[in-house]
């Protein structure tokens, strides 16, 4: 069946590209988001969902067997926490560099989150998949959520906590400017 599906790919006629379609596709090869690491095979891990970027941030607590074992929607999740924490550690960097600045309680939280719990919650979780996988996908606890509901559950905590966190230092710097703006305001007005 499959042999007879390629080949009647093969018997379509084979569309001619558009301008638009040509500028599309040489404007998508640069639209790469800076924060993401380029799309090459060293840069990839090879997901049963699909390819997924290495998590540069997180790539001492995940691996492709431990990211395999996880629901898509925590996968997905934990992708968006890996580019939240790389911004968050940029800025927070950034600012550091510029004034000596005093972590916070919700900067020492989530760096107890990502190197502690994060971890933890994956290894109970690998536990579960190792040793009794038939009962980990229909077993429930805690509100009747299943162990992939309680580690999605907690994935969606923590980035909701980094958006707090990435909050502060937006406010932070929006404080920073409106300050200046301030002062030059003062100075400049005869």
């Amino acid at each position: 069946m499959l042999q007879s599906f390629g080949q009647a790919q093969d018997d379509l006629p084979a569309q001619a590209a558009t301008p638009l379609t040509d500028r599309y596709l040489a404007n998508h090869a640069q639209m790469r988001p800076a924060n993401r690491p380029p799309f090459d095979p060293d840069t990839l891990w090879y997901l049963k969902h699909g390819r997924c970027p290495i998590m540069t941030e997180l790539v001492d607590v995940v691996d492709e067997a431990t990211l395999n074992a996880m629901p898509i929607e925590a996968v997905a999740i934990l992708d968006r926490i890996n580019g939240k924490l790389k911004r968050y550690r940029e800025w927070s960097q950034e600012l550091n560099d510029e004034q000596q600045q005093q972590h916070n309680e919700r900067q020492f939280v989530i760096d107890k989150l990502v190197s502690e719990s994060i971890p933890e919650a994956l290894h109970h979780y690998e536990q579960l998949q190792r040793f009794s996988p038939h009962r980990t996908k229909n077993h429930t606890a805690q509100g009747k959520m299943s162990a992939g509901d309680m580690l999605t559950d907690l994935f969606l905590e923590i980035d909701y906590e980094l958006d707090e966190l990435l909050d502060e230092l937006h406010n932070t710097v929006m404080s920073r400017l409106a300050s200046t703006h301030r002062y030059v305001k003062s100075r400049t007005q005869s």
